[in-house]
């Protein structure tokens, strides 16, 4: 019997160690539509042109698209790749440009990790939502940045982030 219940709990370790990563694909296709879904909110926030609302939704599909190309790298390479991506196209969005050093810097950061935990989501996306805070950017206001960030971990995770 002890050969047994060695058996049963090796599966169960083994099968919380084998537990996938996060998507950064869903994950920045839920932040695409969460601030698709706020879009209006965060253009009528802006108060420079009324268009930041638009500007992070394009960011956010572009940052989908280059993950999404890029889907079974590395993290560190998917970030990279949209990292590059989002600065050959941020000639519109000041903000992009801001993005896109905070993809640049995550990436570096998870050199050598072969997934994203759900806490690493998480410090991802407060690494991104904090470089517009330190810039400025309206996305960092309470009404809209804190519910966004909780949507956004909430879809990385499959939980409810208060």
């Amino acid at each position: 019997m002890p050969a047994i219940e060695k058996d049963s709990s090796t599966k169960k370790t083994a099968s919380a160690s084998s537990a996938p990563g996060i998507d950064l694909a869903q994950l920045f296709g839920a932040a695409a539509q969460a601030l698709a879904a706020n879009q209006g909110a965060l253009n009528q926030a802006d108060t420079a042109n009324g268009a930041h609302g638009d500007h992070m939704v394009q960011t956010f599909q572009l940052i989908t698209q280059a993950v999404s190309a890029t889907q079974g790298k590395p993290p560190a390479e998917q970030l990279a790749t949209a990292s590059k991506m989002l600065a050959d196209h941020a000639t519109t969005s000041g903000s992009a440009k801001i993005y896109a050093q905070g993809l640049s810097q995550a990436a570096q950061q998870y050199q050598g990790q072969k997934t994203i935990t759900p806490d690493m989501a998480a410090g991802l996306v407060q690494t991104l939502l904090g470089g517009m805070q330190q810039s400025g950017g309206s996305a960092a206001q309470p009404a809209a940045g804190g519910d966004l960030l909780g949507q956004l971990l909430g879809a990385a995770t499959g939980q409810t982030v208060a």
